[in-house]
């Protein structure tokens, strides 16, 4: 092509950016999509599409670059309220930078709160989750629920693994719970394993029980959350029992799973 529009090079990077092994050379077009002057929104979703492939690769350094490329040619406040707030915050999580995207979290929520997309909310309360900062996990929880922002498995998943950690009887669990109810999303196996490890740790194993018991067909997670139940407060019998349900539903038993149920019988 003799000359190269904005969509042109827009399309060819974000279907790099979507392949394992393409980030390299999306990365590459991106830095050579500059010897032409290029604004517009095929612009916008070139830049979205070159941090996706910073995240995913991991290239601090390059999306740092483009953050910068972002405060020149868009304007910081432009770009928030244009959907690049939520490319950079899940950019910034992705690289274990929580601080950074914090920052621009807290700017998108002061002056362009209803731009935050899903992946933003969920992305940024799963890594304050994985950082041991549990209060600002559920913190954030709170915020994106009184955004009126509809929660996902992930974002209630993080929230209930937050508050196991952070005690309280087990009430913002309690809470959270009763959003996961509310959305239809009770039965969700990596919401229902969130729950039971949420409970066992609160040691309100009749609530764990049935929050297991709610599913109608538990996955391989939901039964190992129930086996760690069980064997986290010794009661081994009722971690066999599991094994033996797990068989009839049809599900095999791991032998890490299987293992750790022998391990636990003869301590």
């Amino acid at each position: 092509m003799p000359a190269k529009d904005s969509l042109s090079w827009a399309i060819l990077i974000s279907a790099y950016s979507e392949l394992p092994d393409g980030h390299y050379k999306a990365l590459k077009l991106f830095a050579k999509m500059f010897s032409q002057p290029n604004e517009g929104e095929y612009f916008l979703h070139a830049i979205v599409s070159a941090l996706r492939s910073c995240a995913r690769s991991r290239n601090l350094g390059f999306g740092l670059q483009i953050h910068a490329l972002i405060i020149k040619q868009v304007g910081l406040p432009e770009a928030l309220a244009r959907n690049l707030g939520n490319a950079l915050v899940q950019f910034y999580c992705r690289v274990d930078c929580l601080d950074i995207a914090l920052q621009v979290f807290d700017e998108m929520k002061r002056f362009h709160l209803e731009t935050i997309g899903l992946s933003a909310w969920s992305g940024t309360i799963t890594s304050c989750n994985q950082d041991g900062r549990f209060e600002e996990a559920i913190l954030l929880f709170i915020q994106m629920a009184l955004s009126g922002k509809r929660r996902d498995s992930k974002s209630l998943s993080s929230a209930l693994t937050a508050s196991a950690k952070v005690g309280n009887h087990g009430l913002p669990g309690k809470q959270i719970h009763a959003d996961a109810i509310k959305h239809g999303l009770v039965s969700e196996p990596y919401v229902v394993a969130s729950l039971v490890h949420m409970y066992s740790k609160q040691g309100l194993l009749t609530e764990a029980m049935r929050s297991f018991e709610a599913i109608e067909r538990p996955d391989v997670v939901c039964w190992n959350a129930m086996l760690v139940c069980y064997t986290r407060h010794g009661l081994f019998e009722e971690a066999v029992k599991v094994l033996y349900r797990m068989k009839a539903a049809g599900v095999q038993p791991t032998e890490n799973m299987i293992n750790e149920v022998k391990m636990a019988c003869t301590i």
